[in-house]
């Protein structure tokens, strides 16, 4: 028998089982190597040339690496993959600044909380808006450039007052638009 025919079945369950190389044997150990077949070109290539992917039964990708690279190029010079991309890149030109200032909100929150548990600052039971005492009030500020100058709110009355901001600014974006 020919030495570069004789093969191992991997996935017969029976180790040492000796066959021929079949084209639909997805697996195989060849000489010492494992071996699997690839999807899209149909040769039989070290498993260290596919990607690991955890949903197929073996954890590799159907598609070797070469397969894999020109599907991906040609799908990135298609007019899909060129939209795709333009519209990834104005997601981050849109999300950039709203990061920042997400980031800076996270970090004053973050800031009155360790006050609040070092004692610098007291968390009332009231609100200071309506007086109602609450199991929860919440720290609102008017500028965060001031972490420490807090506004204790109940649930209620932070959500107005966020009503309000929003309407404010409303009303100046349509005081500047001709």
């Amino acid at each position: 028998m020919n030495i570069q025919k004789t093969i191992q079945r991997s996935e017969t369950g029976k180790p040492g089982s000796v066959g021929t190389c079949l084209v639909h044997t997805p697996a195989v150990v060849l000489l010492g190597l494992s071996f699997k077949r690839c999807s899209k070109c149909g040769q039989n290539k070290p498993r260290s040339e596919f990607t690991k992917y955890t949903e197929a039964k073996d954890g590799l990708f159907y598609w070797c690496r070469d397969c894999k690279a020109i599907a991906q190029r040609t799908y990135a010079q298609s007019p899909k993959g060129r939209a795709t991309r333009i519209n990834i890149a104005r997601c981050k030109r849109w999300t950039a600044p709203r990061t920042k200032k997400r980031i800076t909100q996270l970090q004053v929150c973050e800031q009155v909380r360790k006050n609040i548990k070092q004692g610098v600052l007291d968390r009332p039971d009231n609100c200071e808006n309506c007086g109602i005492t609450h199991n929860y009030i919440h720290g609102h500020h008017n500028d965060y450039s001031k972490p420490l100058c807090v506004e204790w709110l109940c649930p209620t009355c932070h959500y107005q007052r966020h009503e309000q901001m929003r309407e404010c600014r409303a009303i100046k974006r349509r005081k500047v638009e001709p």
